[in-house]
Parts: C-alpha cells; structure tokens; sequence
C-alpha cells in the first residue's frame, strides 16, 4: 500500500528506548519520571539565521539525500536594523540571531549545569505563546544584540519590546490572572537585566528583588508544567545563590534551595550553599563570651567543609589541567600566568562550571571558618567591622585566597572565543569572590586590576551588568585601602554598599510580598522612558 509509513509520534528518549510515550509536552512524563531530560518531539533543530538581504531559505542536497539548510549570516550591522518593526517574523530572525551569537557548536552547546540554552530553546518554540512571551523574547535578543553590535537602532526597539512586555505582565499580576507564560517570561526578564542597566547596579538589583519575589509567589501554585517545573527543581535555585553571593538567603528562601534532590550534583551543590546560610550568620552574629557556643560553630564549619569535600569526590571524576606553558587561551581578558598560576582547561564547558561554582563555595566558607576560630580564641571582632589587617597570615584567609586563585585560572577557558559569551554567563558569580578574596581581603593591587579588566572585558561582551560591579568593586577596593590605612572615610562600614548581597538582601525584605511589584516594573518603565 503507498503513501508514507507510519511514525510514532512519541519523543526521542522513548522512541530509542521503544517504550511507549504519554507524548506529553514540552517534556513527557516517563523522561520526567526517569530523571531523563526529554529530548523532544521532532527531529534535531537548529537554529537557522536569515539574512536581512536574502530573504529566501537555501536549501542543499546533503549526504543520504537528507536536506540542509544553508545559514546565512547578517554580516552588515546596519541590516539588522533594517524593518525590524516589521513584525514577528523579524522578531523570530532576530532571535536565531541571538542565539548564534550566543551559544557554542557542539557538545558545549548541551549543558546539564547551566540550563539557559535549554529553557530558551524551549521558549522558543512553544506552540501557542503569548504576546508577552513573544516580545520578551525579541527583547532579549535586541538588548544582546544591540549592546554587542553598538547599534542603537535595534537596542531601543528591544527596550519598546521589554517595557511593553513588562506593562502586560504587570496587568496580569494586578488582576490575579495566571499562565505558565508569566514565569518564562520572568525568567526571560531576569537575563535581559544582565545586558542592559545604563543606571547602574541599583535598577538591576531592583529587578532581580521584583523577579525573585514574582518567581516565589508562584512557586507553590499546582499544575505546573514539566518546562516550569525544571526552572523551579534546578534554574531559579542557581540564580537564587547567585544573587545572595552564596550565603545571604533568607528562611523561605533556605527551605526552597535546601529541598532534598538526590541524583543531581549542581542542585546537591547549591543545597550545600544553602546549607550553609545558618551557619554562616550565626558566627557573624556570636559574640566570643561565650566559649562553648563559638566551638559548637567552630565545629559546624568545619563538619560542612567536610561535607562539601565529600559532595566533589562523589561526583567530580576528571579535574582539570594546567594548559601548556605559554599556550594562550584567549585574548579577550588578560592572562594569568604570572598573577594567579598557569590557566586551566577542562574536558567540557560543564566541568569548567562546577568546578567554579564548587571552588567559589570553599573560599566563602574559609572566610566564615576563619571567623569563627577567631572566636574561639575568644578574639574580639565586631561584625559590622570589615576584617582588614588581621586576616593577613591567617591559614583560613590564605586559603580562601587561594580558591579564589583557582577560579581566576579557570576563566580563560570559559572566555575562550569558541565559547561565545555562554561560557561567561555563569563565572560573573565566581568572579566577584575571586575579586573579594584574592584582591580585596588581601590586598593584591594586581590581582584587584586584573579582575577590574576582567568585568570591564566581559561588559564589552555584552554583560553590562558586569561592567557596573567593576565601579562596584572599585568603592570596596578603596574602602579597604582607606582602612588600612587607618584613613577615615565617610562611608558607615554598617551600611551595605549598592550592589553587595547586603543590600540585595534589605531591598528584598522592603518589597514584601508581590503586590508590591507591578508598580516597582512600572516604575522601572517610566524610568527607561524617560531616558534619552
């Protein structure tokens, strides 16, 4: 009989396994079951980049008679900025632009570690997205664009998007109404702010208190889908960490991060963050009177050291090695040789991450362990008062120093150009301990100027967030060399500066609940708007 054969319709795990698939989507319910990451339902997708000259798609005979298609590259920076009011088409090439700019080829581009190519992919291609969801997309892809490319054209037209984005979604909130595309759609939200904060660190922290609060106030609403769900269990845990610099979660966060998740050795990792928030404000808030309690925490910081230690030979097999003597990595940052040690390179983009991620946690632990001996030895520091001077020589300082040695040796090789910018994407959080414990505590002017080359170079990337902790970083570095200096200075040590998980933190508990956060986005809006 002819025509064409029958095909099952299940996604690929379950074909390749030959099982049967509930064909569930975005994800089905047997890889969800499994622990499996559901590898969808159609063939493997690329994709595909349009020429704002050529609007064809070239198509190529390949090997085994199988169809190709040919990528065209938008070469002139004018032409992105050619009709791109035109419409979702335009918004949709503009997208596929960003995503090979931004993405590596290869295995790389599969990450278990760093979820962002696959929640954006999945984005991408919902079947049924809102207006809201559509334009947030564009707008990501035009701030990214616009701020690698310096064309102002298709930057503005993404902030139009995003305010218009943030208007809708700001509606849905006041009126109590949910959909699945809200949480996308924040998480979308959560990124744009990366590439573009012209006003500073303040805006950005300001929106990733709004995007937290949103993400937590929908946290426990049933019916979730399997793509909201893998934000929940692994993505939204990540950028929680993230912004509380490791340590700096409050209680409701803490039963979040802290969950039991066994099988998964970032989000074990990330629980060890949590983990560690307690204990970490208890000694910053134990007084040295009373012994007992001081070796009661003593103890818990070294039990967790312990633990974390135990996490790594659990579940890292291949560590990394040292790259050539004077091979070269990149040149888009200045190299490491002779202010940390010879650079890293790792057998994958995944291990590069944990591994930065696993050694950031040891150097913020080694900083609250050194605190906590101190007490122990019944020595007098006050916690509102920046430790400078007396860390010097501390074996506990040393080490937190020299973890955050390691991670600068491992930032080449995630800045490498074959990388494109998602290698940088997560090492901005390991750059900022590097930057605390290897330059500020220790006072290494080296050191601090290599990592101030660092942020800026990866701002020039597209993160401009990055570019603003620079100026941030450059208050504390001179704070501390005012201190030490014994140079009195206008600044409350008792004040978080802007931009320190501090100040993340008292933002935080003054928004409250999400009710709050549809005027601070409009305030945000009106902001934008009236920027020239």
């Amino acid at each position: 009989m002819g025509g064409i054969p029958w095909q099952s319709k299940g996604c690929r795990n379950c074909k390749k396994r030959r099982v049967k698939c509930d064909e569930q989507k975005p994800e089905c319910l047997r890889c969800i079951k499994y622990g499996t990451k559901c590898l969808g339902y159609g063939r493997d997708q690329r994709f595909v980049v349009y020429s704002a000259a050529k609007n064809f798609q070239g198509m190529a005979q390949g090997p085994r008679g199988q169809s190709q298609v040919l990528q065209h590259d938008i070469s002139a920076r004018g032409s992105l900025s050619q009709g791109i009011t035109a419409g979702p088409s335009k918004r949709e090439q503009i997208f596929s632009r960003y995503a090979d700019m931004f993405f590596p080829t290869g295995p790389d581009a599969k990450s278990s570690v760093d979820l962002w190519y696959y929640l954006i992919s999945n984005f991408s291609v919902l079947p049924s997205k809102s207006d809201m969801l559509m334009k947030s997309l564009a707008a990501l892809s035009c701030a990214y664009i616009g701020k690698q490319n310096y064309d102002q054209n298709i930057l503005r037209y993404g902030l139009q998007l995003y305010n218009s984005a943030i208007r809708q979604m700001a509606a849905m909130i006041n009126r109590d109404t949910y959909c699945d595309d809200i949480i996308y759609t924040t998480v979308i939200f959560q990124e744009i702010e990366t590439y573009h904060c012209p006003h500073g660190l303040q805006g950005w922290i300001s929106h990733v208190v709004g995007t937290n609060a949103i993400m937590n106030h929908y946290r426990r609403r049933p019916g979730k889908s399997a793509l909201v769900d893998t934000i929940y269990h692994e993505y939204q845990k990540q950028r929680l960490v993230m912004s509380a610099q490791g340590v700096n979660l409050n209680q409701e966060e803490f039963d979040y991060v802290t969950q039991p998740s066994e099988g998964n050795p970032m989000v074990e990792l990330l629980r060890l963050y949590g983990q560690f928030t307690p204990i970490a404000n208890a000694v910053k808030m134990a007084r040295p009177p009373n012994h007992k309690s001081c070796r009661m925490l003593l103890r818990r910081c070294l039990k967790h050291l312990e633990k974390v230690c135990a996490w790594y030979s659990r579940n890292v097999i291949r560590g990394p090695e040292e790259c050539a003597p004077g091979e070269i990595l990149t040149k888009r940052i200045p190299q490491t040789d002779e202010i940390f040690g010879t650079p890293y390179r790792f057998h994958s983009l995944d291990s590069g991450k944990i591994h930065t991620m696993y050694w950031t946690l040891l150097s913020i632990m080694h900083v609250v362990i050194s605190r906590a001996r101190n007490l122990v030895r019944v020595y007098d520091i006050d916690p509102l008062t920046p430790d400078v001077g007396e860390q010097f020589g501390d074996p506990d300082y040393v080490m937190s120093s020299y973890w955050g040695d390691q991670i600068a040796r491992a930032i080449p090789f995630h800045a490498q150009d074959s990388m494109k910018s998602w290698g940088i994407h997560s090492v901005v959080f390991s750059l900022c301990q590097t930057t605390k414990a290897s330059a500020i505590d220790s006072g290494d002017r080296r050191k601090f100027d290599w990592c101030y080359s660092v942020f800026n170079a990866f701002g020039k990337a597209g993160f401009e967030s990055s570019a603003r902790l620079s100026e941030v970083f450059s208050g504390l570095w001179m704070y501390h060399q005012a201190q030490r200096a014994g140079i009195v200075t206008n600044l409350d040590a008792s004040s978080p500066q802007p931009g320190t998980p501090e100040s993340v933190r008292r933002q935080h508990d003054a928004v409250g609940g999400v009710s709050k956060i549809p005027n601070m986005l409009m305030n945000e809006v009106a902001q934008r708007e009236a920027s020239p």
